[in-house]
């Protein structure tokens, strides 16, 4: 799976949040920093759904952690509009963050 290209493109359904990454120079930095937290999240996901399943991570169950890892990481990234949802200026301080 290509997570820095699933990363980019996420953030780049964010007009808001990509100019303000790209303001900041720091697109580059947050998508590696999401694509590393969305292989993780695959990876936590194929790990229990093959648990629950025969063992063996097969086509479909990859299919499913690939899936729910995605939509996890977007419920990470603030909409262009809602509340209670994070927003680009927090994501940006979560990114800054970890460059510390």
């Amino acid at each position: 799976m290509l997570y820095q290209t699933i990363a980019l493109e996420l953030i780049q359904n964010r007009p808001t949040l990509c100019a303000l990454l790209r303001k900041e120079k720091l697109m580059l930095t947050a998508t590696e920093l999401f694509a590393h937290e969305l292989k993780a999240s695959y990876k936590r996901w194929l790990a229990q759904l093959s648990m629950t399943a025969s063992g063996e991570a097969s086509a479909q169950t990859r299919s499913q952690a690939a899936e729910l890892a995605i939509n996890q990481m977007m419920l990470r990234l603030p909409p262009e509009s809602g509340l209670g949802t994070p927003t680009a200026e927090e994501v940006l301080a979560y990114v800054k963050a970890r460059l510390r």
